[in-house]
């Protein structure tokens, strides 16, 4: 990735600095593999030519999938091979709802938005990644998000967005219909492959087609690869119900660590933040600090 070039102390690195952090923040959070008894999985299932792309006359490129299909974790891989002559920038689509576009980058640091652009515009590529850009529809300030879009596209910047397959049709109609879109689908793993897999790695997959469906999303698959006893026959006879109810007990729950009644507590507060955010229809829920 591109350096940016400052005055020590100023303004631009405090914020350029920021806004790396940020970004590494974000990706960090994101698993591009799987453990399962110490050895390391990744599925390269999806095969995106991101240097095609950059190269390319088009403005856009959207990248939808199921939910836990692996959009953002193939994202991750595939800016390892941005040249250090590229500047790139990553947010996540709830970081663009604010009430005015000059308020956008307060948290980190005093510049507006064109001038942190200026600051990449001799790079050889500019690229801005938006993570879940299906949260639009949910936002209270969609015209501040459609502004920001705009200011990218204005400025020669190259835009990738991840989505929900469900919204991408509303999200092209409403905000992309003037701009060159390419389009990438992410799509789940195929059974022949989850077999594959579970034969070098020695865990055994369950026969139920709905739940194997469900497994070939990278999210469902590592959340089952986290279970007990897969090298188990018995994992056969798992069904989608069984297995639901297997990780809220073990991974969420977490009935494994009982002292002091953890896991209703835990439990608890799960399912009130959880109905809190669907009262509000929000995507995001602020810890209130105890007093």
């Amino acid at each position: 990735m591109q350096k940016c070039f400052f005055q020590t102390g100023s303004a631009v690195q405090s914020c350029c600095e920021n806004l790396d952090k940020h970004k590494t923040d974000l990706f960090e959070s994101i698993n591009t593999s799987m453990v399962y008894k110490e050895n390391e999985i990744v599925l390269n299932h999806n095969m995106l030519n991101i240097e095609s792309f950059l190269i390319s006359d088009y403005h856009i490129l959207i990248v939808d999938g199921e939910a836990g299909s692996g959009k953002s974790a193939l994202i991750k891989r595939v800016i390892g091979n941005f040249s250090d002559e590229t500047a790139f920038l990553a947010f996540r689509s709830i970081d663009m709802d604010v009430d005015d576009k000059l308020r956008f980058l307060r948290l980190h640091g005093i510049l507006k938005i064109d001038e942190v652009l200026s600051v990449y515009k001799d790079a050889d590529f500019r690229v801005v990644y938006i993570d879940a850009v299906e949260k639009y529809f949910s936002m209270e300030n969609q015209q501040t998000f459609e502004e920001l879009l705009q200011i990218f596209i204005k400025a020669g910047w190259k835009l990738i967005l991840t989505i929900r397959t469900t919204y991408k049709e509303s999200f092209h109609n409403s905000l992309l219909n003037k701009v060159k879109v390419q389009q990438y689908h992410v799509v789940p793993i195929h059974q022949n492959k989850l077999l594959e897999v579970s034969d070098t790695y020695g865990f055994v997959l369950p026969e139920d087609k709905k739940l194997l469906e469900l497994l070939g999303a990278l999210f469902y698959l590592n959340l089952y690869l986290s279970l007990d006893d897969l090298d188990d026959e018995t994992s056969v006879i798992l069904n989608r119900e069984i297995f639901e109810n297997k990780i809220w007990d073990d991974i969420i729950r977490n009935n494994r660590k009982r002292k002091n009644n953890m896991p209703t507590r835990r439990e608890n507060t799960l399912l009130s933040i959880t109905m809190d955010m669907l009262k509000n229809e929000n995507y995001q829920y602020e810890i209130q600090s105890v007093q």
